[in-house]
């Protein structure tokens, strides 16, 4: 039996959950290059008093940047997946590990999922429904829970990834018309 290694979401996916993380210091960062400006309309005697802000929201926004950064680089190292022989495992989380493992038999649907932004980044949603899922609410809710996702892969290894999930599963690929 052989047993392939874990693997990565890929690179896209990387910068994404960099950028997820960092944007809330790209708005500090802002705040502080735009605060000279800001400044130049206030009255002298209040002036004194907000040249420390500038300063305050650069602080914040390099520390929020590297915060970011830490973070996101963890959650893309930390979401991993394989195709095993018999299952299609995945491990994610930073302080919370979860630990997914789909049997291919109980696998009933493998969908691809790619909303207008995805498409522009050349991104794509796996979402793997099983049998034994015992959420009643309706698949096309966006807060539907599946067994299995793998966010954010690049759109040709989805295909590559849904093909042999298919193949594993003896399940037919629909393709509407």
């Amino acid at each position: 039996m052989e047993n392939k290694s874990y693997e990565h979401l890929g690179i896209t996916a990387f910068w994404i959950f960099m950028l997820q993380m960092m944007s809330p210091a790209l708005i500090f960062l802002l705040i502080a290059f735009l605060f000279p400006q800001l400044s130049a309309t206030m009255p002298p005697e209040l002036l004194r008093y907000a040249e420390p802000f500038g300063r305050f929201f650069f602080l914040i926004g390099l520390a929020a940047l590297l915060i970011g950064g830490v973070i996101g680089y963890l959650r893309y190292i930390t979401y991993i997946f394989c195709l095993a022989d018999h299952a299609l495992l995945i491990e994610q989380g930073i302080l919370n590990k979860e630990r997914v493992s789909i049997p291919y038999r109980q696998v009933q649907n493998i969908n691809l999922r790619r909303s207008i932004i995805d498409r522009l980044l050349g991104v794509s949603h796996l979402i793997i429904l099983t049998a034994g899922h015992e959420d009643s609410r309706d698949p096309g809710d966006p807060n539907y829970e599946a067994e299995g996702h793998l966010p954010l892969l690049d759109k040709h290894r989805a295909e590559q990834i849904q093909a042999e999930l298919l193949k594993h599963t003896n399940t037919q690929r629909v393709i509407a018309g």
